[in-house]
C-alpha cells in the first residue's frame, strides 16, 4: 500500500510540474511518451500478460480481468490517441468566454496555466 501512495504522490507532483511546461515541450513529452511506448510494446504486453495470469489466480472478476487486460488492439488505440492529444492545440491562453458588461467593460476569461499550489490558483467567476 505504501508503494501505490508513493505512486500517487509521485504523479501529483509530476502532473504540477507537467502543466507549467510550454506548449511545445508537452507536445514532445507526449510524442516521448508515444516512441517509448512503440519501444516497449512487447514487454508491456507481456507484463500485461502475467498481471492477468495472477490476477486470474487471486480470483478476480470477469469483469476487473476484461478491464485489466490490454490487447495488442488497444495498446495501438492508445498510441495513437496520444499522437492524436500531441496534435492538438494547446488552450493555454484561448478566450474561454468573452462579453461586454452594461458599463461597457469588455471581459474575457482566458485558460491559463496550473499554478504550482493550491493557494496561489486561479479560479475563474462564477458567471
Amino acid at each position: 500500500m505504501r508503494d501505490i501512495i508513493q505512486q500517487i504522490q509521485q504523479t501529483k507532483a509530476a502532473s504540477s510540474q507537467i502543466a507549467k511546461l510550454s506548449s511545445k515541450d508537452k507536445k514532445q513529452m507526449l510524442l516521448t511518451l508515444v516512441d517509448c511506448l512503440q519501444q516497449h510494446e512487447k514487454d508491456i504486453l507481456e507484463a500485461n500478460r502475467r498481471d492477468i495470469i495472477v490476477a486470474k489466480k487471486r480470483g478476480y472478476s470477469s469483469a476487473f480481468l476484461d478491464r485489466l487486460t490490454l490487447s495488442e488492439k488497444n495498446f495501438i488505440g492508445m498510441v495513437k490517441q496520444l499522437k492524436t492529444v500531441a496534435s492538438f492545440t494547446d488552450p493555454v491562453g484561448e478566450v474561454i468566454e468573452q462579453r461586454i458588461l452594461n458599463n461597457g467593460i469588455h471581459l474575457h476569461m482566458r485558460s491559463i496555466r496550473a499554478c504550482s499550489s493550491d493557494s496561489s490558483r486561479a479560479h475563474a467567476p462564477d458567471w
